[in-house]
């Protein structure tokens, strides 16, 4: 794939993909950024249109105490636009937001693994690595 357009539609046809998977495709999303782009600079957004561990991720982000959790979805800043691999939003529309340009918090957040959505299967992880030709060999399967 040569474009992140086409990395975000291959991304939007993976079964579940936005009931568990949004933090791995963002992670996929990334890696692929960092690896084809010059543009490095994304900014990841932990939104939470509940409580649901919204204290427990503030608390982690602001105090490093805890865990760091899944969030109601992960959106992506890259290029002055904020999107996930299926749609764009506009900041407006995102509640609670944590921001993070810390992958490794990212990568945290994926690997707790009880707080996700379990719809999404995670054995599609390996296939996504081999597609789009990015290490994610430190996601938890």
């Amino acid at each position: 794939m040569k474009t992140l357009d086409e990395v975000r539609e291959y991304l939007s046809k993976v079964s579940y993909i936005d009931l568990g998977g949004c933090g791995i495709s963002a992670l996929a999303m990334i890696r692929w950024i960092n690896k084809n782009m010059r543009n490095k600079k994304v900014l990841i957004n932990f939104t939470h249109n509940s409580c649901s561990y919204y204290n427990d991720n503030k608390d982690y982000f602001e105090n490093g105490k805890g865990k760091v959790c899944a969030p109601s979805h992960i959106v992506l800043r890259y290029k002055r636009k904020y999107f996930d691999c299926r749609m764009e939003y506009k900041l407006k529309d995102l509640d609670r937001i944590l921001k993070t340009n810390h992958e490794e918090i990212l990568l945290e957040a994926i690997n707790n693994i009880g707080t996700w959505n379990d719809k999404f299967q995670r054995k599609y992880v390996k296939k996504i690595q081999k597609d789009l030709d990015i290490d994610l060999s430190d996601v938890l399967i």
